[in-house]
Parts: structure tokens; C-alpha cells; sequence
């Protein structure tokens, strides 16, 4: 019984060291994907033509991932739409909010606006499925 106490054991220090590796890693993976693109810079080129189902796809996720308050103006002003002009979200679900910023940016708020969000987005969720997809699709990426 003591030496399956003392196994258990040493699996736990090396558990408990491998975590501590992994962490680190994603860290530095983490540090390096934020280098990559600079964060006041919008990638080179005319705008993407997004069909109406990736559009839908794009406004759902913005939806799921920023929602409508803080983290989503914060986005909006990183694309270079000040605050002053924003669409207030008062009674609106958040992707209901989406779809009226996109058609506002849509309607020349701000140059190249689907290729500017797509991007901000990724500098914000790197990984997130729907962001990489459209924007492998489009040579974002």
C-alpha cells in the first residue's frame, strides 16, 4: 500500500509540472499571436464580400463572443468607430445590436469594414472557429 501512496504521489509532481510547462506555452503562443498583427492596423486591401449566410455567421458570433456593452464598443473603437457613434443597445439583443453596427458600417462608417471587424475580432479570439474560418476564406489568413 506505501508504494502505491508513494506512485501516486510522483504522478501528482508530474502532473503538477507538465500543467506548469503546458501553461507556459500557451502563454508564449498566446504573446506571439497578439505580435503577429498590429493592433491599430487593418490588414492591406479592399473590403471581403461576405455572402448573406457568412454575414449571419459573422453577426452571430460577434454576438456570442463580444455581446453589446463594453467589450463590443471596445471593438468598434479599435476598427475606428468612436464611441459618439455608436448604436445604443437599449432593448436590443446583442446579436439584434450586431446586425444594425454591421449594416452601419456596411453603410461607409468606417473603410473596409467587414475585413477591419473580421480582424479585430481574430486579435481578440485567435482561435475561434467561425472568425478563422471567414477569414481563411477570405486571405486573411
Amino acid at each position: 500500500m506505501a508504494h502505491l501512496v508513494d506512485q501516486l504521489d510522483d504522478d501528482l509532481v508530474f502532473l503538477d509540472a507538465a500543467r506548469s510547462r503546458t501553461e507556459a506555452v500557451l502563454t508564449l503562443a498566446d504573446r506571439w499571436s497578439r505580435s503577429v498583427v498590429p493592433a491599430a492596423a487593418a490588414p492591406p486591401g479592399r473590403d471581403i464580400q461576405l455572402t448573406p449566410d457568412e454575414r449571419a455567421d459573422l453577426c452571430t458570433e460577434l454576438a456570442a463572443a463580444f455581446g453589446s456593452g463594453t467589450r463590443a464598443s471596445h471593438l468598434l473603437e479599435e476598427i475606428g468607430l468612436p464611441r459618439e457613434r455608436q448604436i445604443g443597445p437599449v432593448g436590443a439583443t446583442a446579436l439584434e445590436w450586431w446586425n444594425e453596427i454591421l449594416r452601419e458600417l456596411a453603410n461607409g462608417a468606417v473603410e473596409r469594414p467587414y475585413r477591419r471587424v473580421l480582424a479585430a475580432a481574430l486579435r481578440w479570439y485567435a482561435y475561434n472557429d467561425v472568425f478563422v474560418r471567414l477569414a481563411r476564406r477570405h486571405g486573411l489568413r
